[in-house]
């Protein structure tokens, strides 16, 4: 793919060209070579239309919703990007949870239950659970980001647990569309 510079005659252009295909894309104009229609599609092809199927119906929805249009217009807005365009993205991209940090956790009221999370288009629920692994929860609660747009999270414990117990804490984000990402990290106590 290539991006090109346009000059008078032409300031702006898209379309294709014989073999080339242009548009425009941020606000610059790209040029990449036409993909032959004819070829037959591998799986992993299928399955990504299929999921950009589901990622179109969904954005039209968002697109109708009071609510989710405001903002996925100014995520657009944003990132230079037709409004629709920003809620497939979002629908398309799971969020990223990574870093569980269980060093500060020893079981006590207060302890600090600490990770990285991220999506593309801002995550809405960010939550912490402890249990045995067996089924039975000792607490959960929401998480909160320790500063705004950080991707940093942090879980305040608010029971305590005795020590020699082995437990599985589990933490587990979502995005708007739905996407949830979970990961879960034994420690004994």
């Amino acid at each position: 793919m290539s991006t090109v510079e346009m000059h008078a005659p032409f300031t702006t252009f898209s379309g294709t060209i014989g073999k080339l295909v242009y548009r425009k894309v941020r606000g610059k104009t790209i040029v990449a070579v036409k993909p032959d229609e004819n070829r037959p599609l591998s799986q992993a092809e299928v399955a990504h239309r299929q999921d950009f199927a589901q990622a179109a119906a969904w954005a039209k929805a968002a697109m109708q919703d009071e609510q989710l249009r405001p903002f996925y217009e100014a995520l657009g807005k944003q990132r230079e990007i037709p409004a629709r365009a920003a809620a497939i993205s979002d629908f398309l991209k799971r969020p990223a949870l990574e870093g569980l940090d269980l060093a500060e956790y020893a079981g006590q009221v207060g302890d600090k239950i600490y990770f990285m999370a991220s999506d593309n288009g801002g995550l809405v629920e960010a939550t912490v659970a402890i249990g045995d692994g067996n089924g039975t929860v000792f607490e959960s609660g929401a998480a909160v980001e320790v500063d705004a747009d950080t991707g940093y999270w942090m879980y305040d414990t608010q029971s305590a647990i005795p020590g020699g117990t082995t437990v599985a804490v589990n933490v587990k984000v979502s995005d708007r569309p739905g996407n949830i990402v979970e990961v879960t990290e034994e420690k004994v106590l």
